[in-house]
This record gives C-alpha cells, structure tokens and sequence, in this order.
C-alpha cells in the first residue's frame, strides 16, 4: 500500500505543471490516477475490518495513511458506515 500512496504522490508532482487539459494529464489519471484510487478504497476498506493489524489503532492509522492521495478525508467515516449493517442498522 506504501508504494501505491508514493505512486499517487509521485504523479502529482511530476504533473505539477501540467495543464488539466492537455492528454498527458487525463492519460495518467484515468490509468494511474483511477487505478490507485480503488485500490486504496479497497485497501481501506478492508482495513475498517482490522484485517491489517491486531490493534485498531493501527488499523486507523493505515487508514488515515491510505487515505492521503485521495483528498477526501473519507476513512473514518467510512468505518462508523461500514459496521451499520453489521449492527442491524438501515445505511439509507
């Protein structure tokens, strides 16, 4: 998961001065930039389980961790959402 964040890192710097319209950006981010994207909301999402570490604390570390690249601070929230069901609790 380390090097999928240092990926994600990685091309943002080297596009840095990119244009947001030009082919080599949207080439990169449909292939890379999507391609990271769900692994690391896979990789979280497993990690709302305690799949990666016996102590939670660890697992919501790696969370906040995979959840860097992504911009949208989504991983605590998604451990409340993802134990619902499992609670008998109605998601929508």
């Amino acid at each position: 998961m380390a090097a999928v964040v240092a990926l994600q890192v990685f091309c943002a710097y080297v596009l840095r001065d990119t244009s947001f319209w030009s082919w080599k950006f949207w080439a990169v981010a449909y292939i890379f930039g999507a391609t990271s994207n769900q692994n690391l909301f896979l990789a979280i999402h497993e990690i709302s389980h305690n799949l990666a570490f016996k102590s939670p604390l660890g697992n919501r570390l790696l969370a906040v961790f995979a959840n860097l690249p992504i911009g949208i601070p989504y991983s605590a929230s998604f451990r409340v959402n993802s134990s619902l069901p499992a609670l008998g609790c109605s998601t929508g």
